[in-house]
This record gives structure tokens, sequence and C-alpha cells, in this order.
């Protein structure tokens, strides 16, 4: 996991992360996340986390909810 995200900052391209600090400890999670908005200073950084410090740091944010919908079967 560790090489993707280092591949990804290393990039010149859009960097997509999805959950870029998951399953790290404590101390490697906060570098990521310092590197990531180091980076997001030059490029586009599109990252999709449940990290609220991650969230907190972005200036842009899109919440997505998932909403149930009754759904009705129809007779033919």
């Amino acid at each position: 996991m560790r090489i993707g995200i280092a591949r990804a900052l290393l990039s010149h391209g859009v960097v997509l992360a999805d959950e870029p600090t998951a399953k790290l400890d404590p101390l490697t999670a906060q570098s990521v996340r310092r590197a990531l908005i180091e980076v997001a200073g030059q490029r586009l950084v599109i990252v999709a986390t449940h990290d609220e410090a991650l969230i907190q740091a972005a200036n842009l944010r899109f919440t997505l909810v998932l909403q149930q919908q009754s759904r009705k079967a129809v007779a033919a």
C-alpha cells in the first residue's frame, strides 16, 4: 500500500486516493496526510476517506449520502 501511495505522489497527473490512511499506524497516517496536503498545492488530489483530519484539510468537500428508496412491484 505504501508503495502505491508513493507512486501516486510522485506522478505528474491527478492523484486519486481511496482511503489512503486506512489500516496505517497513526504516525504513518500523519505522514501520508502531510504528503497529500503538500501535493494538493501543485496538483489535483481527489480523496475518498473517513479520516476526519484529511477531510478538514480539504478545500472542497463532497459528501455522499445513501438514501434508500422504497420500490414497489408493478404488476404487468
